[in-house]
């Protein structure tokens, strides 16, 4: 368990990282904005990222988050609303993953090559950084 704990600490740190990078208005891993919208965001008629202060707020939930993953990682019975908070965060993970598989979801992110890329790779790993981390905080 400490390992899946350890390695969703590392990717919850890169996607918050990925979500700093934006809202400074870096558009990476692609440089063209209007694709890269196509491709993390999947909305549409949006062709442009979102407003810095919305980037910056999932930033820095993402870095509570991974705060969170770290005192349990560190501490063997950590404060019950530190389990609290992240078995909070880790539902939040895994309701994004589960919509991400409804029809609901994909009528209002038909936008390729996101459509594609949520049901492959996006989805999928919300699902299982929600399960890591709901798993974190219950044990």
């Amino acid at each position: 368990m400490l390992v899946l704990a350890i390695m969703s600490l590392v990717i919850v740190v890169v996607i918050s990282g990925l979500h700093f990078a934006w809202a400074a208005k870096i558009w990476w891993p692609i440089a063209d904005e209007k694709q890269l919208v196509r491709t993390v965001a999947g909305f549409p008629n949006v062709d442009r990222m979102p407003p810095t202060a919305a980037s910056l707020f999932v930033a820095l939930a993402l870095c509570c988050v991974a705060l969170l993953l770290l005192a349990e990682i560190l501490q063997p019975a950590p404060h019950k609303m530190v389990s609290f908070a992240l078995l909070g965060a880790g539902l939040v993970f895994l309701g994004r993953g589960v919509i991400g598989f409804t029809p609901f979801w994909w009528r209002i992110t038909p936008e390729q090559p996101f459509r594609t890329l949520d049901l492959k790779y996006f989805s999928p790993l919300c699902v299982a950084l929600g399960a890591t981390i709901v798993m974190t905080a219950l044990t």
